[in-house]
C-alpha cells in the first residue's frame, strides 16, 4: 500500500501537535520511517496507522527520538556556557572589564554609569526576546530553545542590578562585581552568535529508529 501526501501530511501533523516533535529534520525522518512500516501492512491506513500507534515499537521510536532532541539541546546549551571558560575569551572579559573600569570613571558620577548601563543591557535583553519571535517562525528549533532557556537569567539579574543600585555605587566590591557582571553580559551576546552558528551544525539527520 502506497501512501498518498495527505495521509503522510496525518502523520506528520500528530508527530508535531501530539508528540511535539519540533526538530523539523527529525520529524520528517521519522514519517518516512513509519510510512515504510505501513506500506509493508496489508490492512488500509487507518487500521495500519492505528495498529502501529499503540504499538511498543512506535513507543520505542518516539522515545528515542526524544533523547536525540534532549541531547542536541544540551549540547548547543553546553557550547553557550563553555566559551566562558575559553582562555581567550577570559583574557577579552578581562581587558572589557578593566575598559568599562576606566569609562566609569569619565562619567559624572558612578551611579550614572550603573543607571545608564542597566538601560542598555535592558535594551539588548528586548533586542533577545525579539529574535525568539523571529527564530519561532523558523526552522531553528535548538537555537530558539537556547534563547528561551537563558533569557529570563538576564532579565532577572538585571532587575535585581537594579534593585541592589544602592548598594553597587557605595561598595567598592560591589562595583566591582557589576563591572564583572557587565562585562560578562556584553561578550554573552557574542557567544550568542557563535552559539546560533554552532546550533546550525547539529546533525539532526542520524538513524533514531535503531
Amino acid at each position: 500500500m502506497k501512501l498518498n501526501n495527505e495521509q503522510i501530511q496525518k502523520i506528520n501533523h500528530i508527530l508535531l501537535r501530539e508528540e511535539r516533535i519540533y526538530d523539523k529534520l527529525v520529524r520528517l525522518e521519522l514519517v518516512d520511517h513509519i510510512a515504510s512500516v505501513l506500506e509493508e501492512k496489508d490492512l488500509s491506513f487507518e487500521e495500519s496507522f492505528t495498529e502501529y500507534w499503540h504499538s511498543s515499537e512506535k513507543v520505542l521510536l518516539i522515545t528515542n527520538a526524544k533523547k536525540q532532541i534532549e541531547n542536541k539541546k544540551e549540547q548547543v546549551e553546553g557550547y553557550f556556557w563553555r566559551q566562558f571558560l575559553n582562555p581567550i575569551h577570559l583574557l577579552v572579559i578581562a581587558v572589557l572589564f578593566f575598559g568599562l573600569k576606566s569609562l566609569s570613571t569619565q562619567i559624572e558620577t558612578f551611579e550614572h554609569f550603573v543607571k545608564g548601563s542597566i538601560i542598555v543591557l535592558m535594551s539588548l535583553v528586548f533586542v533577545l526576546f525579539l529574535s525568539i519571535k523571529f527564530f519561532s517562525k523558523r526552522n531553528y528549533y535548538y537555537f530558539k530553545s537556547f534563547l528561551g532557556s537563558v533569557s529570563i537569567f538576564y532579565v532577572v539579574s538585571l532587575q535585581l542590578s537594579n534593585f541592589w543600585r544602592n548598594k553597587i555605587t557605595e561598595s567598592l566590591p560591589y562595583v566591582n562585581i557589576f563591572l564583572v557582571y557587565i562585562s560578562l553580559i556584553i561578550v554573552s551576546f557574542w557567544f550568542f552568535y557563535k552559539t546560533y552558528r554552532y546550533s546550525l551544525t547539529i546533525d539532526s539527520v542520524k538513524k533514531i529508529s535503531s
